[in-house]
């Protein structure tokens, strides 16, 4: 949605609204509307190469949309305008989450990317990984540490059948429901059990709770006081702040200097999605301040909100994050939803 300048819909007051996803023409209609409020039709007119990731979301509806787009920022009547298309994706991942059904659109159907017309006359060349995640490849080299010394979970030849299938059965799986013993097995062999104990890695965890453990002991063994950075909701319903906080991004997070984070910002020019760095600095907190409550009194800049300061890890480059307000109002205006 970023890259193309699309934003929710508000005219049916529902949060999040993408529903308009399901129609091609108001789909592609409305990116490129976005590309040229962006200011990005210029890039587009050059030789172009689009990269579409985690192929599995992307709808038929997407796919057409993305074409008449292409086609017309472009001028160009060939297939995406002539755009080199490049489609990355894991295919035991299933189809992901449907726009909703809102309005207009709640009667047309969506199909997976592979089921759409033209990706039947797509001039596709089609590539797979030999190796990934625990492939014989790796070596000591690039796995320092505690990784270095831990022998691979998987060093045979061939695919990496046991990994599929415990992929296959995960998806699958029923929340509670038990892993068979084989998955079990693959579960316990690949669980990052190094992360933790070495600061140049990330840990990755299977459970939120093992992450909070890890990030509060993080925080202890830095100087200085945590700083409690609390959103701002408005006109939600009883037990949503308990629900988002367990689902997705929690509302309140704890911060100091010189501790690392991952972070997404998609504020214009400063796109960065899961990169990972060191906060260098809080702005706009007063010395003393050891809690930050985000109220309506504040506006979607970094010139007033408090916010911090992270040098990333992969360039060195010092990008400022703030808190954006998303908004749903009523058809006459009224407020909905803040948060």
């Amino acid at each position: 949605m970023s890259f193309w300048g699309l934003k929710f819909d508000h005219s049916h007051c529902k949060a999040n609204d993408t529903s308009y996803f399901r129609c091609p023409e108001t789909l592609a209609s409305r990116m490129v509307d976005g590309i040229r409020t962006l200011g990005k039709a210029g890039e587009l007119q050059r030789p172009t190469v689009l990269i579409i990731d985690e192929v599995v979301t992307v709808f038929d509806s997407m796919l057409l949309a993305t074409d008449q787009a292409l086609r017309e920022l472009r001028q160009e009547h060939g297939l995406f305008g002539n755009v080199h298309m490049i489609f990355i994706g894991d295919p035991l991942q299933l189809q992901g989450a449907t726009p909703e059904r809102y309005g207009a659109y709640s009667d047309i159907e969506v199909a997976p990317i592979w089921e759409c017309e033209l990706w039947n006359v797509m001039p596709l060349k089609t590539y797979f990984l030999r190796s990934f995640n625990r492939g014989s490849s790796s070596s000591a080299l690039c796995r320092p540490g505690r990784r270095g010394r831990r022998p691979l979970p998987y060093t045979s030849p061939g695919p990496d059948i046991p990994y599929m299938e415990f992929l296959a059965e995960i998806r699958g799986a029923n929340t509670g429901s038990p892993l068979s013993e084989s998955a079990s097995g693959v579960a316990a062999a690949i669980r990052d059990v190094e992360g933790e104990h070495e600061p140049e890695w990330t840990a990755v965890t299977i459970y939120r709770a093992t992450a909070d453990r890890i990030n509060e002991r993080h925080l202890r063994e830095l100087p200085g006081d945590v700083v409690t950075f609390k959103a701002g909701v408005t006109d939600n319903r009883v037990g949503e702040d308990h629900d988002i906080g367990i689902l997705a991004v929690p509302l309140v997070i704890n911060l100091k200097p010189g501790c690392r984070i991952m972070f997404t910002t998609n504020c214009r020019g400063k796109f960065c999605n899961g990169d990972l760095g060191i906060i260098s600095e809080f702005m706009n907190i007063e010395s003393e301040t050891n809690s930050v409550q985000y109220t309506d009194e504040y506006a979607d800049s970094e010139t007033s909100m408090a916010c911090i300061r992270v040098r990333l890890d992969r360039t060195g480059q010092d990008i400022v994050v703030f808190p954006i307000t998303q908004i749903v109002a009523k058809d006459d205006g009224s407020l909905l939803y803040r948060r």
